[in-house]
């Protein structure tokens, strides 16, 4: 997947439950490991063992693999997953929608992919995405931010943050991805 600004590509893991999900059943899972160029990119052996940086985050559509802003097809995984995908979720939307810090939101739970929900604090399933659909670009986007911040750059030197989507991707990876220590630091930026 090429990430923005020409800052290299990162490696993605597509999962297909669409014999159990109620949308297509895409399922990306981006790697915490950037690349500057295509021909640099693993074995598949060695992109299993890898770290993930994000996800699973469900894709509106298989991805294209063939013409501008192609993905690049690197293999089929030897391992595959036999787990259920486990997401957070929140009866307040509305609260959700017109927060920056989601800890101040209430009412959240566990659900996997087929809906079955358990009510949970936030803090015990920070690290597990929204049930959301992304489009390609948007994964990209959050994967370039999520690098920029990792390299100690800032987002907003990048992104117009007050653009709706780029404000929106921001903070669902804020929110999911960084402890609440270091999101506390990460939404200075965009609080009013």
């Amino acid at each position: 997947m090429p990430l923005n600004f020409d800052l290299g590509f990162a490696l993605c893991k597509l999962d297909d439950y669409a014999d159990i999900a109620a949308f297509d059943g895409a399922l990306v899972y981006v790697f915490k490991k950037k690349f500057n160029k295509m021909d640099m990119v693993p074995s598949i052996k060695e992109i299993e063992g890898m770290e993930i940086l994000f996800g699973p985050v469900c894709l509106n559509k298989y991805p294209n693999i063939k013409g501008k802003g192609a993905w690049k097809y690197v293999g089929q995984a030897v391992q595959l997953d036999k787990h259920i995908p486990v997401f957070k979720g929140t009866v307040e939307r509305v609260a959700l929608y017109r927060a920056l810090d989601w800890t101040k939101v209430n009412k959240w739970y566990k659900t996997d992919i087929n809906g079955k929900e358990k009510f949970s604090d936030y803090e015990s399933i920070r690290g597990l995405e929204m049930q959301t659909l992304y489009d390609m670009s948007s994964i990209e986007v959050r994967a370039t931010m999520h690098f920029l911040l990792l390299n100690k750059k800032k987002v907003e030197n990048f992104y117009d943050l007050t653009i709706e989507r780029n404000r929106n991707l921001y903070l669902q990876m804020i929110n999911t991805s960084f402890d609440k220590k270091n999101a506390d630091q990460y939404l200075k930026i965009i609080s009013p």
